[in-house]
C-alpha cells in the first residue's frame, strides 16, 4: 500500500515496548478485545476496520519506533472507560471513526514523536481530564512532542476540560477544516512547564465556550507560544460571565514572549476583557504579548486589557493589515502596573469601533495611555454613523528613524514541530519584532516583519535569530528602511472627536469620510488635515485649536462649528484649496473665529473674506452670508461687513443692492469680493484691463423664495475678472434645480427654458503673462450631476490655469468659454459641461476626472459634438444629458490613462481603440431610451463588471425607473460585435447583462451594416433585443435555452445567421425560442437538434408541427435543420408572414412563399 507521507521527522527510533495483533501493511477488522494496538517495525499503512461500537478499558495506537507509515481506524466508535490511561504515545495515527477518551489520561505523544489525523468525518471527545498534546514521560523520552492535524470534515471536542497544546513538551495543533470544540474548559498553549505550543488554523470552526472560566490562553509559561489565524473561525461563545473579568489572556506565568498572528479568517474575542499580557506572577520582566492583525485578518475584541503585573513589560498591537473591530466603549485599557509598556502601532490596518450586537451598547469612547506608533503604512481609524468616538490619542506620534522594512528567509530549515520565535538583535533600535509562517512539512514558509521598530540608524547591523526547542537551520537577513510618511486616514459617517492637546503626531490625517471634531482647545502637530467630499472638521467651544495646514483635496468639505453658545475658534496655519471648496457653518449662538495671515489675501486693512472658503449659514434674511468674524483689539468677534455701494472700494465686500446696466457701469480695478444675493439682478463692472477679486470669491446665492430670472456680474470695456489669491479664483452657487420654478420636476433636464434660471459671470483672465489663474466652478453636491451649480461662461476667457468643476457646471458656445487653449479641466463631484443654443459642445483640451467624481456632456445640436482631448483620472464619464434625446457625442484622444467608467448615455462615438483598456464600460441610458457605442470595425471586450469589461449598468445617480437599454451601431462602417472576442453565448439575468436589460442594435445615426455575433444561453429567461426602426441588425451567434421556456425577443428587423439549439425540454415547453416584431430573415442559419430527439420523442407533435421562430413581418429564407436523431422524417418549413415550425415531412426542406 502507498504510504501517508503527511510530513516525515527524521528523528532516531526509541525503546520498543507493547504487543500489537501484525505489523504488516493492509486492512484488517480490528479485534474487540485488543486496547494496546501499537507495532514495531512495521512495514506499511494499517487500515482497522471496527464493525461495531467497542467499549475498552484503554486504547493505545500508533507504533513503538519511528516509521513513516500509518494506523487507520474506520468502521464503529471505539469509547474507553473512566478508569482509563489513553494515550498516543508515538508514531503515526489517523481516526475516520469516532473515538472517545474518558480516562484519567489523555496524552498524544508520550515516548517520542507522534502525529494524530482527524480527518473523513473522524473525531476525538475527551472527557475524563485534560487532552495534553505533548507530554513528558516518567522515563524523559528524548524528541517527544504531539501533532493534532484536523481536516474537513472531522471534530476535537473536550467537554468540563482543557486542551494543553505543548504541555510538559512541545505541541502544536494544525487544522485545515472541522470543528475544535471545548465547553467550559480552556485551550492553552505552553502548559504548566515551559514548552512550546503552536496553533494554526487555516479553515474551520474553532468555538470556545467557558461560563465564568477561562477560555484562552497563549503563551502560560512556554519559552514561546502562538497562534496563527490564516482563515476560518475562531470564536468564544459566552454561556455566563463576570463583568471585568479576563476571558483571554496571552502572556502567562514567565518573562517569555507569545504572539497571535492573524492574517485571514476571523477570530472573534468579544467576551468582556481581552487580555494582552497577562502577567501574574509579582516580579515578571521582560514579556512580551502581541496581536498583529494581517493580510485579509479580522479580529473582533471587546475590551483589551493591556499588560498586568511585573514591570517592563511589552504589550502590543500591530495594525498592518486587516481590521480590529473594538465593540466596547472602553477599547484599550490599562489593567494592573502602569510601568509596563504599552503600544498600538499602525502600519496598513484598521482599528475600526464596531456595533455589535451581541452587546447592549457601544459608547463610542476609545481610550489608551499606550502609546500609539504610526509606521510608513499608516493606518485607517473608521467610525461608523451613529457613533462619537472620544479618541484620547495624546501619545500618538510617527516612528522615527529607520526601521525593519523586510526579513529575507535563506534557508527555511526542517523539524520545526511549532513555530520558532523571531529575535532581531543588534543595533541602535527597539520594538521591532517578527513572526514565522510555517509549512506543514515543518520548515519555514517566510517571516513577516510584525513590527519594524524604530530608532536604527542606517547603518546599524541587525541579525535575524530563530530560536527553537525543536527545529533547526533556518536562517535570513533582515534590511532597514527609513520609517518616512504615514498617513492616518479616518473612514466612517461618524466622529472623530480629539480631546487632549499637544498631539506630538506630525504626519498627515485623511478625513475620507465622517466628521473630525477638534475640543479641549488643541489638536495635532499634524502637517496636514486632508479632507474629501462631503467631510467636515468641527471646532467647538473651549478655546483655540489650531491646525498646521488643512487641505481640501477634493469636492466640498464643511468647517462646523458645533455647541449651544459661547465663541469656538479654529487657527490655521494654511488653507490649501485644491479640486475643492471649504463651507464654514456654525449651529446656535456658536461663533467662529479663523484667524491666520496665511488665510486672508488682502491686505492687513481689508475684510478677511477667505479664498476658497464660503460662510454658509442662513441669516434672518432666509440669505446666505458669505462673511467671516473677525476680531477685534478688544478681543471681541464680529461679522466682517459688506457694502452695497453703486461703486464699491477696492476693499469691499461687494453686495449689490440692484441692477447695473452695461452703459452705466462704474469703473473699477479691484473689490475684495462679490456677493450676488438677490432676486434677479444684472451687474456690469467697467474696466478695459483687469479687476482684481482680491479675495478670489464670487459668491452667488439665491433667497429661497426665488424662483427663477437671471443673474449676471460681468465686465464690459474689454476687461476681465482676475485674482493673485493663491487658489485661483472661486464661483461658488446654488445648485440649478434651486433655481427652476416650483412646478419643475426631478427629471428637468440641464437647460429647459420654462424653468431656467442663467448665471452670467466673466470673463476670466490671467492676473498677468507669468501667472496662470485657474478657475473653480464651485456648489454643494446634489443628487445627480446635472443638477450642481452652473455657470454661464458664454464669452472667451483667457485664464490659463484650467478649470475646476467641483460639484458645479458651465454653459458654454465654444471651446473657448473653458479658458485658454490647452489648459486642462478638472472635475470633483458631480459635475457638467453643456452647450446652449445653436452651438455644439466641442472641446479639445486635457480632461481628468478625480476620484469619486462625475461628469455628464450636455450637447444642444444633434451632431458635431466632439471632446477631443486628453482622458485621465478614475471618476466617472457619462457621456450625454439622460434627458436631451438625440445628440451624439464624439470622443477621441488618449483615453490611455484613465481608469474610470463610462457610461454610455444617448449617441456615443467612440472607436473600439479608443476606449482604455483600463476603465469599464457601462451601457446606459435615461429617459430618452438608448445608450449605443456608434463606430465601425469589430467590437471585442469581455463582458463583466470589473475594468476592462463590458456590462449593462445604469449610473448609480438615476432611479430605476430609468430604462436600461444600451448596445451598439454601425457608424461610418460595417460593425461587427464579438464581446469576448469569441462569440461566446451571454447570460441573461447575469451581473453584466441583468434581469430588463434590452440590447439596443442600431441607431437613428446608423449607416453601414451591423452584425451581433455573441450567443445567447437563456436558461429559462426572455432576452429583449430592440432594432432601431427602420434599420436592420444580423444575429450570428448560436442561442440555445438549457432551461426551457427561454425566448429571444425582438422588435425590430433581424437577419438571423446564426443557430438555435434546441432540446427535447425547449420542444416540451411549446413556445417559440425567437419571437420578431418585424421582418425576419435567414442568411445561413442553422438549426440543430440532438441525436436524443427522435422521430418517436416527436410523435404527439406529427399533425401540428413545432414552432420554433414567429414574426409579425415577412419571414424570408428558412434555416438548415441539423437532426441525426430524426432520419429525415422532419424537417422545417417556412411561411411568410407566420413562423418557421419542425414539421413532419419525408421530403427536403418545404419553403411557402
Amino acid at each position: 500500500m502507498k504510504k501517508l507521507l503527511l510530513m516525515t521527522c527524521g528523528i532516531a527510533a526509541s525503546v520498543a515496548f507493547g504487543a500489537a495483533t501484525t505489523n504488516e501493511g493492509g486492512e484488517y477488522t480490528y479485534p474487540s478485545w485488543q486496547d494496546d494496538n501499537r507495532t514495531t517495525g512495521q512495514t506499511g499503512d494499517q487500515i482497522w476496520n471496527v464493525t461495531s461500537p467497542l467499549s475498552l478499558g484503554k486504547f493505545w495506537p500508533g507504533q513503538t519506533d519511528e516509521v513513516d507509515y500509518w494506523q487507520i481506524y474506520r468502521g464503529a466508535s471505539i469509547t474507553t472507560t473512566v478508569s482509563s490511561l489513553d494515550r498516543i504515545m508515538k508514531g503515526n495515527v489517523i481516526f475516520e471513526n469516532n473515538i472517545v477518551w474518558a480516562g484519567t489520561e489523555n496524552y498524544i505523544g508520550l515516548t517520542g514523536p507522534t502525529r494524530l489525523v482527524l480527518r473523513n468525518g473522524g473525531s476525538l471527545t475527551v472527557s475524563g481530564d485534560d487532552l495534553r498534546i505533548g507530554q513528558k514521560h516518567g522515563n524523559d523520552y528524548a524528541n517527544t512532542h504531539g501533532a493534532l492535524f484536523m481536516e474537513e470534515p472531522s471534530a476535537l471536542t473536550t467537554v468540563g476540560k482543557n486542551a494543553v497544546v505543548g504541555n510538559t513538551r512541545p505541541g502544536a495543533i494544525w487544522m485545515d477544516g472541522g470543528v475544535l470544540s471545548i465547553t467550559n474548559g480552556v485551550l492553552k498553549t505552553g502548559g504548566y512547564s515551559g514548552q512550546d505550543g503552536y496553533i494554526r488554523i487555516n479553515g474551520g470552526d474553532v468555538s470556545l465556550g467557558s461560563g465564568n472560566a477561562d477560555f484562552l490562553n497563549i503563551g502560560c509559561a512556554a519559552n514561546y507560544g502562538s497562534l496563527h489565524i490564516s482563515g476560518g473561525v475562531f470564536s468564544t461563545r459566552r454561556t455566563g460571565g463576570v463583568a471585568g473579568d479576563v476571558y483571554g489572556k496571552v502572556g502567562l506565568y514567565a518573562n517569555k514572549s507569545a504572539d497571535i498572528y492573524v492574517d485571514g479568517g476571523l477570530l472573534d474575542l468579544w467576551n468582556e476583557r481581552f487580555g494582552l499580557g497577562y502577567w501574574n506572577a509579582t516580579g515578571t520582566t521582560g514579556g512580551r504579548a502581541s496581536l498583529t492583525v494581517d493580510g485579509d485578518g479580522r479580529a473582533v475584541v471587546s475590551i483589551v486589557a493591556l499588560g498586568r503585573t511585573g514591570s517592563g513589560n511589552a504589550s502590543v498591537i500591530n495594525l498592518n493589515g486587516g481590521r480590529l473591530e473594538i465593540i466596547h466603549s472602553t477599547g484599550f485599557a490599562t489593567y494592573g502596573n502602569t510601568g509596563n509598556s504599552r503600544y498600538v502601532n499602525f502600519d496598513g490596518g484598521t482599528l475600526a469601533l464596531v456595533k455589535d450586537p451581541r452587546l447592549s451598547s457601544m459608547h463610542g469612547a476609545l481610550t489608551s495611555d499606550g502609546e500609539k506608533v504610526v509606521y510608513p503604512g499608516g493606518g485607517t481609524i473608521e467610525v461608523p454613523s451613529g457613533i462619537t468616538a472620544n479618541i484620547k490619542v495624546n501619545s500618538m506620534r510617527k516612528a522615527v528613524g529607520f526601521g525593519i522594512k523586510e526579513i529575507t528567509l535563506t534557508n527555511p530549515g526542517s523539524g520545526y514541530v511549532t513555530a520558532p520565535e523571531v529575535k532581531l538583535v543588534g543595533g541602535s533600535g527597539s520594538g521591532v519584532s517578527a513572526y514565522a509562517i510555517m509549512n506543514k512539512d515543518r520548515s519555514i514558509n517566510r517571516i513577516v516583519v510584525t513590527c519594524r521598530g524604530e530608532g536604527y540608524a542606517e547603518g546599524d547591523s541587525v541579525t535575524v535569530s530563530i530560536v527553537s526547542t525543536t527545529g533547526s537551520g533556518a536562517e535570513a537577513t533582515a534590511t532597514l528602511a527609513s520609517n518616512d510618511g504615514g498617513i492616518i486616514r479616518k473612514t466612517g459617517a461618524g466622529t472623530w472627536r480629539q480631546q487632549e492637546k499637544d498631539n506630538p503626531f506630525d504626519g498627515e490625517i485623511e478625513i475620507a469620510e465622517g466628521k473630525l471634531a477638534v475640543s479641549n482647545a488643541g489638536f495635532t502637530a499634524a502637517s496636514a488635515i486632508r479632507m474629501g467630499e462631503g467631510t467636515a472638521v468641527a471646532p467647538v467651544r473651549g478655546g483655540i485649536s489650531s491646525l498646521n495646514r488643512l487641505d481640501v483635496t477634493n469636492g466640498v468639505v464643511t468647517i462646523a462649528a458645533t455647541g449651544s453658545s459661547g465663541t469656538a475658534e479654529l487657527t490655521i496655519g494654511e488653507l490649501s484649496v485644491d479640486h475643492g471648496l471649504a463651507l464654514v457653518t456654525h449651529t446656535n449662538d456658536l461663533a467662529l473665529a479663523l484667524a491666520s495671515t496665511d488665510l486672508t489675501s488682502t491686505s492687513s486693512s481689508a475684510s478677511p473674506v477667505v479664498n476658497g472658503l464660503v460662510y454658509a449659514n442662513k441669516d434672518a434674511s432666509a440669505y446666505r452670508n458669505p462673511s467671516l468674524f473677525e476680531r477685534a483689539e478688544d478681543g471681541s468677534l464680529s461679522l466682517v461687513k459688506t457694502t452695497t455701494a453703486a461703486v464699491p472700494g477696492e476693499n469691499d465686500n461687494w453686495k449689490p443692492a440692484s441692477s447695473v446696466s452695461a452703459t452705466d457701469a462704474p469703473e473699477v480695478s479691484a473689490v475684495n469680493s462679490i456677493i450676488m444675493q438677490l432676486t434677479p439682478v444684472e451687474c456690469y463692472l467697467r474696466n478695459s484691463g483687469n479687476i482684481e477679486v482680491k479675495s478670489g470669491m464670487i459668491v452667488c446665492q439665491r433667497p429661497h423664495s426665488y424662483h427663477g430670472g437671471a443673474i449676471r456680474i460681468e465686465v464690459t470695456g474689454g476687461g476681465a475678472f482676475t485674482t493673485r489669491a493663491k487658489n485661483g479664483m472661486f464661483i461658488y452657487g446654488d445648485n440649478y434645480l434651486a433655481g427652476q420654478r416650483s412646478n419643475s420636476t426631478a427629471n428637468d433636464g440641464i437647460v429647459n427654458n420654462g424653468n431656467l434660471w442663467r448665471r452670467y459671470y466673466g470673463p476670466f483672465a490671467d492676473p498677468d503673462e507669468n501667472t496662470p489663474m485657474t478657475l473653480t466652478v464651485a456648489g454643494e453636491k446634489q443628487a445627480r450631476p446635472e443638477l450642481g451649480a452652473q455657470a454661464w461662461l458664454m464669452k472667451d476667457q483667457t485664464f490659463s490655469g484650467g478649470l475646476n468643476l467641483v460639484n458645479g457646471g458651465v454653459f458654454i458656445q465654444s471651446d473657448a468659454g473653458l479658458g485658454a487653449s490647452g489648459s486642462p479641466i478638472r472635475a470633483s463631484g458631480y459635475c457638467s459641461i453643456a452647450s446652449y443654443g445653436e452651438n455644439t459642445l466641442s472641446i479639445s483640451r486635457p480632461i481628468q476626472l478625480i476620484d469619486g467624481s462625475a461628469l455628464i456632456f450636455s450637447p444642444s445640436m444633434a451632431t458635431g459634438n466632439a471632446v477631443s482631448g486628453e482622458l485621465s483620472g478614475s471618476g466617472d464619464l457619462l457621456t450625454s444629458d439622460v434627458n436631451r434625446g438625440g445628440c451624439a457625442m464624439a470622443f477621441t484622444g488618449d483615453h490611455s490613462s484613465f481608469t474610470g467608467d463610462y457610461y454610455i448615455q444617448g449617441n456615443a462615438r467612440i472607436s473600439p481603440a479608443t476606449f482604455s483598456m483600463h476603465a469599464g464600460i457601462c451601457l446606459a441610458d435615461g429617459t430618452n431610451g438608448i445608450g449605443v457605442i456608434e463606430t465601425s470595425g469589430t467590437f471585442t471586450h469581455s463582458v463583466g463588471t470589473g475594468k476592462g469589461e463590458l456590462c449593462w449598468k445604469r449610473f448609480k445617480a438615476y432611479p430605476e425607473s430609468y430604462a436600461l437599454r444600451g448596445g451598439f451601431a454601425a457608424f461610418g462602417g460595417d460593425l461587427t460585435v464579438n464581446l469576448g472576442g469569441a462569440g461566446a453565448k451571454l447570460l441573461p439575468g447575469s451581473a453584466y447583462l441583468p434581469d430588463g436589460a434590452v440590447i439596443q442594435l442600431q441607431s437613428q445615426y446608423a449607416d453601414s451594416a451591423l452584425t451581433f455575433a455573441n450567443g445567447f444561453e437563456l436558461d429559462g429567461k426572455t432576452q429583449r433585443i430592440n432594432v432601431w426602426k427602420g434599420k436592420s441588425a444580423i444575429l450570428s451567434g448560436t442561442v440555445s435555452d438549457s432551461v426551457s421556456g427561454g425566448a429571444l425577443a425582438v422588435t425590430g428587423n433581424i437577419d438571423f445567421a446564426g443557430v438555435l439549439e434546441v432540446s427535447a425540454a425547449n420542444i416540451a415547453s411549446g413556445a417559440a425560442m425567437v419571437t420578431v416584431n418585424g421582418d425576419l430573415a435567414f442568411s445561413g442559419a442553422k438549426v440543430e437538434l440532438p441525436a436524443s430527439v427522435t422521430p418517436e420523442t416527436l410523435e404527439a407533435y406529427k399533425d401540428t408541427g413545432i414552432v420554433l421562430f414567429t414574426a409579425t413581418g415577412n419571414v424570408m429564407g428558412c434555416p438548415v435543420l441539423e437532426a441525426p436523431g430524426l432520419d429525415g422524417m422532419w424537417n422545417l418549413r417556412s411561411k411568410r408572414n407566420g413562423a418557421v415550425s419542425l414539421v413532419r415531412s419525408k421530403g427536403t426542406v418545404v419553403v411557402f412563399r
